[in-house]
């Protein structure tokens, strides 16, 4: 079993880590694409399947 402690640091750095990454894949997607609405499609999906990606390696 897993400490508790354990468990509550990685809880804390969890949040910072993922939306870290996507707030510089997000900048870089927002310069690259042209259209505002494949940019914020392209942001979506990052944010939907980065989050089902990384809760399903859990």
């Amino acid at each position: 079993m897993v400490s508790p402690v354990v468990v509550g640091r990685w809880m804390g750095a969890f949040p910072v880590d993922f939306y870290d990454n996507v707030v510089a894949i997000a900048a870089w997607v927002w310069y690259k694409e042209s259209n505002i609405a494949s940019r914020l499609l392209w942001i979506v999906l990052l944010i939907c399947f980065g989050s089902f990606l990384r809760v399903s390696r859990l």
